[in-house]
């Protein structure tokens, strides 16, 4: 911490019976050391002479921020704390100004300023951040993308950043179980069993989960059921406050589901872990697909290897490639880095001979 550091956050604890006296201080000192106004204003306008009439430019700016903070501004808030501290940042970097020669004075009141104006605690206090951050986004894309930048940025803003949920995952397995259910290979059984650490920033929060399966119509064949819910190694199948729900069946997208909700309270992270099995015909799907409901930190997928089924994996809008970790008597492929929401995978089930 340099000097001017240490007298600004001196300065930040007075309060404003302080700060008023120090300002008749300062203002009594002007008038005996300039006692011929007329000479300053003339000595001001002179190219020469700003540097040595600098420091009272900056004394005046002071006593303004001042003004506006005590005065103009009535509540307590970002805005009024950081004009108090710009305030303080011009009064203190005179005291410091006497003490040091101009240039460097100019060098490390400005290194002090963009500290103010950038630093953590006022950008964290700052109610227009969505803003601010397209602002400076359009900034950095005008060069690059200037017809489009507008576009880009609202995807962007709109999709990948959570605005009501901010809870993410992370260390994402999904274990698939497959076999055929019939002698004549046309039945899927799937037992498909999920682990995650789910981190909530300590706010109580709603999980929701979905699975769905593929049918031409409402009376085909086809069932999903919950088989287990764990959390932190606890099962809560039998709870009250977990709720599972049959997901009417779906005429746009041709398909039915299962909706699972329950609360989850008392701390940031919670390790989930949740069984479904699935039954239903090849013909109507054959595909095992994961579209991200949040952003996920790291996934794993594996699926054994079943007599008459070959598999196929394909990477659904991810950055990165899946890395292939499959031998003789499983499938397995590893993501390692951040899915956005909407990103996935879909593992193509291939029926064989």
């Amino acid at each position: 911490m340099n000097i001017l550091d240490s007298i600004v956050e001196t300065f930040s604890k007075f309060d404003n019976w302080h700060i008023a006296f120090l300002l008749v201080i300062v203002l009594l000192s002007f008038f005996i050391v300039k006692r011929n106004v007329r000479q300053f204003i003339d000595d001001l306008l002179l190219k020469s002479r700003v540097k040595e009439s600098l420091w009272l430019l900056i004394i005046v700016l002071g006593l303004t921020c001042y003004l506006i903070g005590f005065v103009a501004i009535k509540e307590d808030g970002v805005y009024r704390s950081l004009v108090v501290q710009l305030g303080n940042l011009f009064t203190t970097g005179v005291v410091l100004g006497f003490l040091t020669n101009s240039d460097r004075f100019l060098g490390v009141f400005k290194a002090s300023l963009n500290k103010v104006i950038t630093g953590e605690e006022y950008i964290g206090n700052r109610k227009d951040l969505p803003t601010y951050w397209v602002r400076i986004s359009k900034h950095l894309f005008k060069d690059k993308f200037p017809a489009i930048s507008e576009d880009l940025l609202g995807i962007v803003k709109n999709n990948y950043f959570p605005k009501e949920d901010s809870s993410y995952y992370e260390s994402y397995k999904i274990k698939n179980d497959i076999a055929w259910d019939d002698d004549e290979r046309t039945i899927i059984r799937l037992v498909e069993t999920i682990t995650v650490k789910l981190v909530t920033h300590g706010k109580d929060h709603e999980f929701v989960v979905h699975s769905f399966i593929n049918k031409p119509n409402r009376a085909e064949m086809g069932s999903i059921f919950l088989r287990n819910f764990y959390i932190d190694n606890v099962d809560v199948r039998n709870e009250r406050r977990l709720k599972v729900k049959n997901v009417d069946y779906d005429e746009a997208n041709h398909r039915t589901g299962l909706e699972i909700k329950i609360k989850l309270k008392g701390k940031e992270t919670f390790d989930l872990k949740y069984v479904f099995e699935n039954r239903y015909k090849y013909e109507n799907d054959h595909d095992l697909s994961f579209s991200a409901s949040r952003i996920t930190k790291n996934l794993t997928i594996e699926v054994n290897k079943c007599e008459g089924m070959s598999f196929d994996f394909y990477k659904a809008g991810t950055i990165e490639n899946f890395c292939d970790r499959s031998d003789a008597n499983s499938g397995e492929w590893e993501y390692r880095g951040i899915i956005l929401p909407k990103q996935g995978y879909v593992l193509h089930i291939n029926k064989t001979r």
